[in-house]
């Protein structure tokens, strides 16, 4: 059987061929970026749960550097963080 006559293959090319398949891979590939430290840390032998809130702040942080201009967040606490507004758009848009 050749790779070409895998249903797995067939898939594949099926998907590369949507207009939106490039936009989707670097998602995750910037999704991968962003969560491979934080995995790899929590995934140790030793107990690490102090470290938790932290972290995930910092992952909260990111994330939301990702959607929300920085004046916006810059100088909030984790607590505040999680009461930024997300639904306010700029009148120009």
């Amino acid at each position: 059987m050749y790779i070409k006559d895998s249903s797995m293959y067939k898939q594949i090319a099926a998907r590369m061929q949507e207009g939106n398949m490039l936009a989707r891979l670097h998602f995750i590939l910037s999704a991968a970026n962003l969560f491979s430290p934080f995995l790899t840390k929590f995934q140790s032998e030793c107990t690490s749960i102090h470290l938790l809130f932290e972290e995930l702040a910092q992952i909260l942080q990111l994330l939301l550097q990702r959607f929300v201009k920085f004046d916006e967040l810059k100088y909030k606490s984790s607590a505040q963080l999680l009461s930024v507004q997300l639904d306010s758009r700029p009148a120009d848009l």
